[in-house]
């Protein structure tokens, strides 16, 4: 997931000759990953414009990943059905400790990006 503390156990595992891989979870990677992306066999992104960011030749966008009760779908592969969106919504609130029938802000974000969503 980055850091400069993952550098050190990606170089071992390249000289020791196991694969190393990243994951970057923002759409403008940091610092470390952004080095790294160069030295691993591949990447693992969470949104489409991080991929142009890094230097591996190996990309798969994977999203970022979330908890089961957080997801739309029935099942992990099942893509969510437009009409499910508000019960799922309400679930996700109640999940969180969060009154189901009121907005929230969700705010995340990175060490270099930020990124707002309604649930």
């Amino acid at each position: 997931m980055g850091g400069f503390t993952s550098a050190p156990p990606v170089f071992i595992a390249k000289d020791t000759g196991i694969r190393t891989f990243l994951h970057e979870s923002n759409t403008i990677p940091g610092r470390a990953n952004r080095f790294l992306s160069r030295f691993v066999d591949g990447a693992f992104v969470g949104f489409p414009e991080a991929a142009a960011r890094l230097k591996t030749r190996k990309v798969t966008m994977t999203g970022t990943p979330v908890r089961p009760q957080f997801r739309w779908g029935e099942a992990a592969d099942e893509p969510a059905r437009e009409d499910a969106r508000p019960t799922q919504t309400k679930k996700c609130r109640m999940a969180l400790g969060l009154d189901p029938n009121r907005s929230t802000i969700l705010v995340v974000g990175g060490s270099q990006a930020h990124a707002g969503s309604m649930i």
